[in-house]
């Protein structure tokens, strides 16, 4: 896999946007119609990761996930928030030293931490906003090979860039990923 990789890598010669349109072509037809069948049990598994994402009090940024296996169970959930049993608010004195959100982990790696499971091959990962270059990392790592989100931003501030690279990253790793509308 890696050699094919570095392959597609080596021959591509062309833009930035003439590459990721190659990579969005190599979509596999029964992935999509695979989503396209199954709307009202993404939309559930959806509805769960809005649901988490509503622990945190704050507002501003929200997020959350829901993991999902092949036999359509949730064996993760996570919101962005800290992974400690302190409470939020414990934080707080931590301002004057370092932003708060140092202290905090995001809902996809939450998720992936508390797991149920300890495999997560082959598993969906449904998002409330696309995924950060660092949780695409982790999701590729993980064995999740699908994630499905509804929201193009990120709970951070990303440049066009970022994004581009965490897509490219998705589709080298042999992660699908789909905005469900």
């Amino acid at each position: 896999m890696e050699k094919i990789i570095h392959q597609e890598i080596n021959d591509y010669t062309g833009s930035e946007d003439q590459f990721w349109e190659k990579c969005r072509n190599k979509k596999s037809v029964s992935s999509t119609d695979s989503l396209t069948e199954n709307y009202e049990l993404n939309q559930y598994f959806m509805n769960i990761a809005i649901l988490v994402s509503k622990r945190r009090k704050n507002v501003k940024h929200q997020a959350g996930a829901c993991i999902v296996n092949s036999n359509n169970k949730i064996i993760g959930t996570g919101n962005y928030t800290h992974n400690s049993p302190l409470k939020e608010e414990v934080l707080s004195w931590f301002k004057e030293t370092k932003p708060k959100n140092d202290y905090l982990e995001h809902a996809e790696v939450n998720a992936i931490l508390g797991k149920t499971e300890s495999c997560l091959d082959n598993c969906t990962m449904y998002l409330t906003c696309f995924p950060c270059i660092e949780c695409v990392k982790l999701i590729a790592q993980s064995g999740i090979r699908k994630i499905v989100y509804i929201d193009d931003s990120c709970c951070q501030t990303l440049s066009e860039n970022e994004i581009f690279a965490s897509k490219v990253l998705l589709q080298l790793s042999g992660v699908s990923h789909y905005k469900l509308e």
